[in-house]
This record gives structure tokens, C-alpha cells and sequence, in this order.
């Protein structure tokens, strides 16, 4: 078990090393989902880095070999996928109910209005943000990113963002 989410209807969502896995704690059932159904491999398309949900009890999945970020779909039972980034490292719902992703690639966004993945662009920076590896929140709506580069601190609202570190270490 990598990551698990709680959804409005109190059913739990496993991230696994093979696959999905949704369990219903009242009923004891389990339900599983994979990208590639015959697939046993350890580290193989339907190992599962992590699973948010939206605001909207949307699943969210993100692989870890080739897979990317995907969207569960409900009625089919099969993965629609948003972001094709090679390795998505992690998912995190802010307090205003955004969907993030963090990537070796980057820093992303869920924009609902557009249904797509936004890369998100440090203002006060000429570089990208890239090898994301988390994100928390503070009481004060800060987002804090952990990169290969160091720590970076967004603040939507004011506009704001501030890079602590360098390519030599972290303030």
C-alpha cells in the first residue's frame, strides 16, 4: 500500500504497487483496477504512486512507469489519462479545493474550467520549476514545494512566489 483517500461516501482508495483498489469498510468488499488487467509485474504499468480526490469525489492516479496522471472513470472502470509525465511523484488538494501534481517534470495545476493539467510558472523566476517531490499547505494558504533545487513557497493570492534554495543545498 503506497497512498490511501477517503471518499464522501467513506469508501477508502488503495494506491498499490499492482493497481487500484477501492474498499468499502462497511460491506468488506474490494474492487480493484488496473491500466493493464493481465500485467503482474512489481513495478509494472499499474504501479499506483498516489490517489486524491476532488471536490467532485473524482478519482485521481498517479503511475509511476510511463502512465501519468489519470482520471478514474467511473461508469467504465477504466483510466482516462490527463497528464502523460513519466513519473508523477505525488497529488495534493489545497485548501481551496485545487488539484496539484508534482512531477519530475514539474510543478501542475488542474485547471476544471479547461478539464486540463496546467504547468505552473514561478513569476519570480527565469527557471521552471522541475523534480517536484511534495507540497503542504500552512495556516496562511502557503503552498511549500520540495524540489531537486530546494524549497520554493507559492502564495496565490498575493501573487507571491519565493525560491530557498539553490542548486547547492537549502536554506
Amino acid at each position: 500500500i503506497i497512498s490511501v483517500s477517503e471518499d464522501s461516501k467513506k469508501n477508502l482508495w488503495i494506491a498499490t504497487i499492482r493497481g487500484l483498489n477501492r474498499l468499502n469498510p462497511v460491506k468488506g468488499n474490494v474492487k480493484s483496477y488496473f491500466v493493464e488487467d493481465d500485467n503482474e509485474d512489481l513495478f509494472g504499468p499499474n504501479f499506483i504512486h498516489d490517489v486524491q480526490l476532488d471536490h467532485e469525489d473524482n478519482v485521481w492516479v498517479a503511475f509511476t512507469n510511463g502512465q501519468g496522471l489519470c482520471r478514474l472513470n467511473d461508469a467504465s472502470g477504466k483510466f482516462e489519462q490527463y497528464h502523460n509525465a513519466y513519473i508523477v511523484n505525488f497529488l495534493f488538494k489545497d485548501s481551496e479545493g485545487k488539484l496539484w501534481a508534482g512531477t519530475n517534470d514539474g510543478l501542475f495545476y488542474y485547471d476544471s474550467d479547461k478539464k486540463v493539467y496546467v504547468r505552473f510558472k514561478d513569476l519570480n523566476s527565469l527557471y521552471e520549476i522541475i523534480s517536484v517531490s511534495n507540497i503542504i499547505e500552512d495556516d496562511n494558504k502557503n503552498l511549500w514545494i520540495s524540489t531537486g533545487s530546494g524549497i520554493i513557497k507559492i502564495n496565490e493570492q498575493r501573487n507571491e512566489t519565493k525560491n530557498f534554495g539553490t542548486n547547492y543545498g537549502v536554506y
